[in-house]
């Protein structure tokens, strides 16, 4: 039997590939700050080496509203220099605090959506 002009041991091979995790997103997501990124688009790929089959960061749903600033009822926009990402996605804050806030316990401040 062949599909798509595999075998079955390359048809196998090929949905292993295909169903690898993604090693850049651990297994628990951790909210991680990013250093040294000094614009918005540096956020998205600061300290990541796509050799190593790590995938580039992407926005959030907050894009750059502090998530953190958003659940106290304020709609202020974060800076690059107070960044963090989690579960691959990048947040940024408007206050050293907030970004600490959100480091500490990231869960509470996503629980809906913007």
């Amino acid at each position: 039997m062949n599909a798509a002009g595999l075998n079955p041991d390359e048809l196998a091979e090929a949905v292993t590939y295909r169903l690898k995790p993604n090693v850049s997103e651990p297994l628990t997501p951790v909210a991680t700050v990013i250093e040294g990124a000094s614009d918005f688009k540096g956020l998205l790929t600061e300290g990541i080496d796509p050799e190593e089959g790590i995938l580039p960061r992407r926005w959030s749903l907050w894009k750059t509203v502090d998530p953190v600033a958003l659940k106290k009822g304020e709609v202020v926009f974060g800076v690059p220099e107070l960044a963090c990402h989690y579960a691959n996605n990048v947040f940024v804050f408007l206050t050293e605090d907030n970004l600490n806030e959100f480091v500490r316990s990231p869960r509470q401040y996503l629980s809906q959506a913007p």
